[in-house]
């Protein structure tokens, strides 16, 4: 059969257009099938296609007879759903009113209008030609199938390469459907949508990114546009493209496309729509991908899986936008939390899920690198916003929070809600504002999820303390000699993670804990108890001074037992001192040169020891004021370890005897200035004398009392003034009580310690005559002292 080409008309549009309206017959819904009965079989396709080529059939040199089969390119023309839709109502009513006594196109003549069949035929043609290019689609898309399984090439460099050629030949059939056929017609075509939808996914496949963006935004179905658009993210995303992803999310386009089609939607915004996506399948993902079972397989075996909760947080970081980004870092560590829960790890036994774990090290990463992330973001916000909502991340379900701030799995497709720029409450399905009219129970629903809200508010000071207990956390879990579990450490307090650090020689860490502890009490002391002083006393003097005791003992004979179960121990190692006092080090102590006789492991002790002594005197210095105890706590914590054999160290008995401070009023009392509080204030000689006296050792309390009081030298009482703050403070009792004691006890003494004892209490004796003497000077010129003081 020998078809000849039509010759165009002056406008091919016109008369494509106008023959469209004729078949369509003012039906709106013509696209559907709806009109057809019954039902298309295979005689009814049979039917359309002979109608359809003798409807081509137009040479005059030839008759067609009706007898001849139709061509495989009529037949595929007869099965598109638009030729379809136009066609079977016009050949039922054929076979109707004929019974295929004259061909179709002679109905058709007698139908319509004269010239009606002549357009008829060029939109035919037109309709031909789409259907000839969508079938070299489909034989493109079989052959490149079957050059990439046979390839030598990768498998992925074929795929890439098959698909940039399918995309074009997708588009060769786009451009031809919207340069032949009116608009009218071609948006409400389903092989329009198709095609787009082709296009997206070649272009997907391809890495053609602005292809697939204009293959979603052309798409005339809002439901495809909006699939596509989310297949477009998480394409993007999982293929490396972050970058393009965020070129693209610089602008918001409108719903339809911006030819002469109208617009089909709302606007769209490429920003929040990626957010969202990248949101939600951020949650299924941690909840679905397994990664802290016991089995999951190591990253560094396998191909690493997209992190859906970074790209989220790169989206927000690259708008500037640090407060939502602050929310993406939260929410990635409620569901690392979730996702932990869900494991089966969590679901055992404590002593059977080990803290070293790999699917535990995993977890612990992600918490520690969700808090500190959220922490960084936030501290870029404006201060007066520098607060976020744990767990608000709508519309896509979170956890519930519990577990002071932890998380724990909800129902899946809970609806959520979350605030408009006007204070409504906006449903994060609908996104239409509530009307208020649902009742009481609409208001305590309301009023339940404020409160909850306010219980979820997080503040920049939070979100600091969060992160760096997380951080502790991680650290305490990752040590090898840690006993706890993950669920273990996750539910444990302040005050035992503290032990557990302190126990392990991470000194530091475990006072960043109490700073932690404190500032979430605020400024006042709970029943009196300083908690940061309550707990650097108990970290100093229940681990770093017996660390320090133990390690620098030349001959330790008299180890308790406790002492001696522990004297092998590797804890607190170099390493660990290095890092807690090389901060304030202008030098490392050197190690012990000249002693032959010492072996390796001493070596390593005496170290250890020195190390130990010196972040004991940096931590003494930097949390001791005239308000608490610890120099004192300090000082008698070493006198018991030694069993009191051991003299304090030098720089302690200093800052307990005020020698560095700048000037020498007050004997046994300290003198500041307003508000000044230093470390020259901290001295307390009476204190250290009782310290003395409460262990025996009353020669040294003798020499503190006896040092005390000749501090003071006798050509500077007569200038003093009571009112200028110049009074001296004597613990005459305690003196007194020193002198009892010696008394009682002389008798007891062997003889030498006897005259150690009387020696000391006569230097004291001295002493304190020479402060009287001073006293009466003092009153003689006190008012020689007024007269010379101006007023």
């Amino acid at each position: 059969m020998m078809m000849t080409q039509i010759e165009s008309a002056e406008n091919p549009l016109d008369n494509v257009e106008a023959a469209f309206h004729l078949l369509r017959n003012g039906r709106d819904d013509w696209a559907t099938l709806d009109c057809v009965q019954p039902p298309i079989d295979a005689m009814l396709e049979q039917n359309l296609a002979s109608c359809l080529q003798c409807l081509l059939f137009i040479d005059s040199d030839e008759t067609y007879t009706g007898q001849e089969a139709p061509s495989d390119d009529i037949i595929r023309l007869s099965k598109i759903l638009t030729v379809q839709s136009l066609f079977l109502p016009w050949v039922q009513s054929y076979i109707e009113h004929t019974g295929n006594s004259c061909d179709f196109a002679v109905f058709l003549s007698k139908t319509f209008y004269p010239g009606a069949l002549e357009q008829i035929r060029i939109l035919t043609h037109v309709l031909l030609k789409m259907s000839d290019l969508m079938h070299r689609v489909s034989v493109v898309e079989r052959h490149t199938a079957a050059a990439a399984i046979g390839t030598n090439r990768s498998s992925k460099t074929s795929s890439i390469l098959g698909c940039k050629l399918i995309l074009s030949c997708v588009q060769d059939v786009i451009a031809t459907v919207t340069r032949d056929l009116p608009s009218s017609m071609y948006l409400a075509m389903p092989e329009y949508a198709t095609l787009w939808s082709a296009e997206f996914r070649h272009a997907l496949n391809g890495k053609e990114w602005d292809s697939a963006h204009r293959a979603c935004f052309k798409n005339p179905i809002k439901e495809r546009k909006m699939n596509n658009y989310r297949r477009l993210v998480l394409g993007m995303v999982d293929a490396g493209a972050l970058g393009d992803l965020l070129r693209l999310c610089l602008t918001i386009v409108e719903g339809g496309s911006t030819d002469t089609d109208g617009d089909t939607g709302n606007n769209i915004d490429l920003y929040e729509f990626a957010a969202e996506t990248l949101a939600g399948v951020a949650y299924e993902q941690a909840l679905g991908d397994g990664r802290y079972e016991e089995g999951a397989p190591d990253s560094s075996s396998v191909a690493k899986p997209t992190n859906y909760a970074g790209c989220l947080y790169a989206l927000h970081a690259s708008r500037g936008d640090w407060r939502r980004a602050s929310q993406a870092m939260d929410a990635y560590g409620l569901t690392s939390h979730a996702a932990w829960k869900a494991s089966g790890q969590a679901t055992s036994s404590d002593s059977d899920v080990l803290s070293s774990s790999m699917g535990g090290n995993r977890f612990m990463d992600d918490l520690s690198l969700s808090a500190l992330g959220s922490d960084h973001a936030i501290h870029l916000v404006d201060k007066a916003h520098q607060f976020i909502v744990s767990g608000e991340l709508a519309p896509h379900p979170f956890p519930a929070l519990t577990d002071g701030g932890q998380s724990l799995p909800q129902q899946i497709g809970k609806k959520t809600t979350k605030r408009g720029r006007e204070g409504a409450i906006l449903s994060s399905t609908t996104g239409l504002e509530s009307s208020g009219e649902s009742g009481t129970a609409n208001d305590e629903d309301q009023k339940s999820e404020m409160r909850s809200r306010v219980d979820r508010l997080l503040t920049a000071p939070a979100l600091t303390r969060r992160a760096s207990r997380n951080l502790v956390l991680r650290t305490l879990q990752m040590d090898g000699l840690s006993s706890n579990s993950i669920n273990t450490i996750l539910h444990a307090s302040d005050r035992d993670i503290i032990d557990s650090l302190a126990r392990l020689g991470y000194y530091a860490q475990a006072i960043s804990v109490a700073k932690v502890m404190q500032a979430k009490r605020g400024d006042g002391n709970p029943n009196g108890l300083d908690l940061l002083f309550d707990s650097v006393r108990y970290i100093l003097c229940k681990h770093v001074a017996p660390s320090a005791v133990r390690c620098l003992r030349p001959t330790p004979c008299n180890l308790s037992e406790e002492d001696r179960s522990t004297i092998d121990s590797s804890r607190p190692n170099i390493l660990q001192l290095h890092y807690a006092t090389v901060k304030n080090l202008s030098h490392v102590p050197a190690m012990a040169i000249g002693e032959h006789w010492r072996s390796s492991v001493v070596t390593k002790d005496l170290m250890c020891g020195k190390l130990s002594m010196e972040l004991l005197r940096q931590y003494t210095v930097a949390y001791s004021s005239c308000l608490n105890t610890l120099a004192l706590d300090v000082a008698a914590a070493l006198l018991d370890l030694d069993c009191s054999r051991a003299k304090l160290p030098i720089w302690l008995t200093e800052i307990l005897m005020g020698q560095n401070r700048p000037d020498n009023h007050g004997l046994f009392g300290n003198r500041s200035s307003g508000k000044d509080i230093d470390s020259s204030t901290v001295a307390d000689p009476a204190g250290l004398a009782r310290v003395y006296i409460k262990r025996g050792l009353y020669v040294e309390a003798c020499d503190v009392m006896s040092f005390t009081l000749s501090r003071q030298g006798l050509n500077a009482v007569s200038s003093r003034l009571p009112e200028k703050g110049n009074i001296d403070y004597v613990p005459y009792q305690t003196i007194d009580m020193i002198w009892n004691i010696i008394d009682a006890a002389a008798s007891r003494m062997k003889p030498e310690d006897r005259k150690c004892a009387l020696d000391a209490r006569t230097r004291m004796e001295n002493a304190l005559n020479r402060h009287f003497e001073s006293t009466r000077i003092s009153e003689e010129g006190l008012q020689s002292a007024r007269a010379l003081v101006p007023a």
